[in-house]
C-alpha cells in the first residue's frame, strides 16, 4: 500500500524527478507531466492542467536514500536516485527518445535513434522537382525555376510600368507641343492685332 502511494499514477513508477500533485498531493514524474501526458493531467486525481509543487523534503529524502530499478526494465538494478536519473536520462538504451530533426515526430528507443535517423526522411535532402536542387526540410527553398518566375513577373510588372511611364511621357510631348502651338496661335493673333 505505501509502495501504490509512492508510485506515479501516470506511469506506475516510482518518479524521476518527482513533482506533488497540488489537489492530491500525490507525486508524479515531471517526465510524464511533461513528455507523456500531453495535457498535464494527474491520473491520481483527474485534474488538467496539474499544479504541481517541488515534493515534500522529507519525501524527497526517502526518494533519495532508496534504491531503484530503471523504470524502463533493462536490468539496472540498486541505483539510489541520482543515478537512477542519470542513468534514465543518458544511459538507458531502452529509454524512449524523440527524433531530432525538425518536424519528425518519431519516438522510439535509445538503441534504435541512429537507425531512425539514418533512415528518417526529414533528415536526408530531398529533390526539387523543377531543378533538382538540394531540398531541406523546414527550410525555404528559390530553385532557378521558381527565381525565373519571380523575375518574370518582376518584369512584367516593369514593363507595365515603364510602358505607362512611356505613354505619359507622350502624351506630356504632345501637350507640350500643343501649348507651343497655341502659344504661336496666340502671339500672331496678337501681332495682327497691332
Amino acid at each position: 500500500m505505501i509502495f501504490a502511494q509512492l508510485t506515479c499514477p501516470n506511469c506506475n513508477m516510482l518518479p524521476l524527478d518527482p513533482q506533488e500533485c497540488i489537489k492530491c498531493q500525490h507525486p508524479i514524474c515531471k517526465h510524464c507531466l511533461e513528455k507523456n501526458n500531453k495535457e498535464g493531467r494527474c491520473d491520481g486525481c483527474k485534474v488538467a492542467p496539474t499544479e504541481t509543487r517541488p515534493i515534500h523534503p522529507f519525501v524527497l529524502k526517502a526518494y533519495e536514500q532508496a534504491t531503484f530499478e530503471c523504470p524502463q526494465r533493462c536490468g539496472k538494478k540498486d541505483l539510489v536516485l541520482a543515478q537512477l536519473m542519470n542513468h534514465c536520462n543518458n544511459q538507458c538504451e531502452l529509454r524512449l527518445v524523440s527524433c531530432p530533426f525538425a518536424g519528425c515526430k518519431q519516438t522510439c528507443n535509445r538503441f534504435q535513434i541512429n537507425k531512425h535517423k539514418s533512415d528518417c526522411s526529414y533528415g536526408k535532402p530531398q529533390k526539387c522537382k523543377k531543378c533538382e536542387g538540394e531540398l531541406l526540410p523546414e527550410v525555404e527553398h528559390c530553385c532557378i525555376s521558381t527565381m525565373l518566375k519571380f523575375i518574370k513577373q518582376d518584369l512584367v510588372g516593369k514593363t507595365t510600368f515603364f510602358s505607362q511611364m512611356a505613354s505619359i511621357q507622350q502624351s506630356i510631348s504632345r501637350m507640350e507641343s500643343a501649348n507651343k502651338k497655341l502659344e504661336l496661335q496666340v502671339n500672331e493673333k496678337l501681332n495682327q492685332a497691332i
